[in-house]
């Protein structure tokens, strides 16, 4: 028998695919499979521990504007993990149940299911820089069984100084915390050293290894006198949405993902996951269909969130600009 906690996670996906909540009021017609399969599909899915289950209904969604349909044409297999902990035993669990494609969501779970598995297709819902992190090897020919979107990861680096400064312009010093494990390239690379040159700013670099390091970072950042934290690897912050530790931290802090800035973070911004795991649901219709991973081209994101905290502002006594304001998918109060 499954975990309560796993019980409620894929019923509330379940409901949640099945109510529509993600798919807008348009009205969305299928596409069917050119044939009735002759037997159901299994897609196989792996996600960090803590992942919201609107991200996982944006793939049973993008799976159902497509024409597969739960239980008809397509069954899912979902598996929850800690980043770096169960991540062998979960891919282990779709390996044996003969998944026909497996969607994972974060570097190091798709480093585990390409190295355990060289034949079952993967599909990256969430990569930061994967041809830096040697899980691909080219954007246009990813080769090998891999293949998916990148959420650009380090890249946006530059765009989330200039938001974080927008609303704290008195950072004078700013703190970059990133995963060196995750992300295949610096994080503070090229654009961001710009950014900050252009703004004033003066960067002080926090590169750690795995996620038991990143309060210690943080902690060292303030110490050093940091103005404000930018967060590159969400993939670093597991445990910062049950400890609170974020609305601890007295300075503001920019992270990638809308469950952090519900935590305490200042601001959010990146791609919107769950329209990044509807997005890879085209790639796995692909596959299906007779498409191998190697020859399908890596894309890019093509929809972004800009999450603003206002209690968070208050606690810091900032003011964030009505141009934020009104660019922010959502507000929290």
């Amino acid at each position: 028998m499954l975990p309560s906690g796993r019980r409620r996670f894929l019923r509330d996906v379940l409901a949640l695919a099945s109510a529509g909540m993600l798919s807008g009021c348009g009205l969305v017609v299928p596409r069917a499979p050119p044939q009735r399969p002759t037997r159901l599909f299994r897609i196989g899915t792996i996600v960090p521990s803590g992942a919201e289950p609107k991200n996982i209904a944006g793939l049973v969604e993008g799976m159902r504007d497509l024409g597969w349909l739960q239980g008809q044409t397509v069954v899912f297999e979902h598996r929850i993990a800690r980043v770096n902990e169960g991540l062998v035993v979960r891919v282990g669990e779709l390996i044996d149940l003969k998944v026909d494609v497996i969607v994972a969501a974060g570097n190091e779970a798709i480093r585990v299911a390409s190295s355990t598995t060289g034949t079952i297709p993967i599909v990256m819902a969430i990569s930061n820089d994967p041809v830096g992190a040697g899980l691909i090897a080219s954007i246009a020919r990813p080769g090998g069984n891999v293949t998916g979107v990148t959420n650009l990861g380090a890249q946006l680096g530059a765009k989330r100084l200039q938001r974080l400064k927008e609303v704290a312009p008195g950072a004078v010093r700013v703190a970059v915390v990133w995963d060196s494990a995750v992300l295949g390239r610096p994080g503070i690379d090229a654009e961001l050293s710009a950014a900050a040159r252009a703004l004033a700013v003066q960067l002080d670099p926090h590169p750690v290894v795995g996620g038991g390091q990143v309060w210690q970072a943080f902690d060292a950042a303030t110490d050093r006198g940091a103005d404000a934290i930018l967060l590159l690897s969400d993939a670093l912050a597991a445990g910062l949405t049950s400890t609170g530790y974020l609305e601890r931290v007295r300075v503001p802090t920019l992270v990638e993902s809308d469950e952090l800035a519900r935590a305490g973070g200042l601001l959010a911004y990146g791609p919107s996951v769950p329209a990044l795991f509807r997005q890879s649901a085209g790639y796995v219709d692909k596959i299906l269909r007779g498409a191998k991973p190697a020859d399908l081209p890596i894309e890019q994101p093509t929809a972004f969130d800009l999450v603003v905290n206002l209690k968070t502002a208050r606690v810091l006594g900032l003011t964030v600009p009505p141009s934020i304001v009104t660019q922010a998918t959502t507000i929290i109060q």
